[in-house]
């Protein structure tokens, strides 16, 4: 494979090739195709496909996650986004600050075991205690940040808040939702439960081993380092590199030459062997 060529199956793939998702329909489908997805680009960059970009048929100029809200060209991707996690049909993660990660309903419960491994455990660190205050009531019903505020007291600054919101989505505790032109935060096991109920039954290892191969699957192939340098955001680089020498033992991942660089990519699936032609029986030999 040559870097052209890689490019261009990517641009394909993260509908950056002039053809964007127009419709609701083509959202949802590039969703479930990507698996995993950026809002916004990265700075540094991060190997993987953006949904604006993908709603603007482009990648160049793009506008950043703080200039994004001043940008009509980003209307359409915010719609898309509210109305994809409003049906269910996408998950956000704060895994990146000021930007959304985007999730598929298929990636979402593997992504929770993760978050969950992540943060629970003695060794792990504990929710600070606005965050503990601000759990409880949202295991009574649903809240703003606002109504959020009232509960825990009027003194608390929203950024206060605000911190405490986005210490429990890291842990993915809570989900923002859009709900009659307002944000409010729900428990993922109230939004999602049968998501919440399908990771309880996945093993971490298999659950990374997953999201790797969902990884490659929306960036086409990537180096090893690269698929290091995005899980390294939630889980221990040895666990990455076990999770992906299984998969290369198991033949799961093969690798492929690009240029001078040596990068892992799902493995081809193999060709069905050819069937061989039946042969005419003699009784259709006699009557040919």
């Amino acid at each position: 494979m040559t870097e052209q060529e890689l490019e261009k199956l990517r641009r394909d793939k993260w509908r950056t090739n002039g053809m964007p998702v127009a419709t609701f329909e083509d959202a949802h489908a590039f969703i479930d195709s990507v698996g995993l997805c950026l809002m916004y680009p990265l700075k540094p960059p991060v190997l993987l496909p953006s949904f604006l970009a993908a709603t603007l048929g482009d990648d160049r100029a793009l506008p950043t996650a703080k200039q994004a809200f001043a940008d009509d060209r980003a209307q359409h991707a915010f719609d898309f986004v509210h109305r994809l996690v409003a049906d269910h049909k996408a998950f956000e993660s704060n895994l990146f600050a000021e930007n959304s990660l985007l999730l598929s309903p298929t990636v979402f419960p593997y992504f929770y075991v993760l978050a969950a491994e992540r943060t629970t455990g003695a060794s792990r660190d504990p929710l600070s205690q606005l965050a503990t205050l601000a759990w409880k009531a949202l295991e009574e019903a649903p809240q703003t940040r606002h109504s959020l505020r009232e509960k825990l007291g009027a003194e608390l600054s929203i950024t206060a808040v605000e911190r405490a919101l986005g210490e429990l989505w890291m842990r993915l505790r809570v989900l923002p939702i859009e709900r009659d032109g307002e944000q409010y935060w729900d428990t993922t096991e109230r939004w999602a439960p049968e998501a919440v109920k399908e990771s309880l039954r996945v093993p971490m290892a298999v659950a990374l081993s997953a999201l790797i191969s969902q990884y490659l699957e929306a960036v086409v192939a990537a180096e090893s380092r690269e698929v290091e340098d995005f899980f390294s955001h939630f889980a221990p680089r040895s666990k990455v590199k076990e999770a992906v020498n299984a998969l290369l033992a198991a033949r799961e991942f093969s690798f492929v030459n690009v240029g001078h660089r040596s990068l892992l990519q799902m493995s081809p699936t193999a060709p069905s062997a050819p069937r061989e032609p039946r042969r005419p029986s003699r009784k259709e030999k006699r009557h040919a």
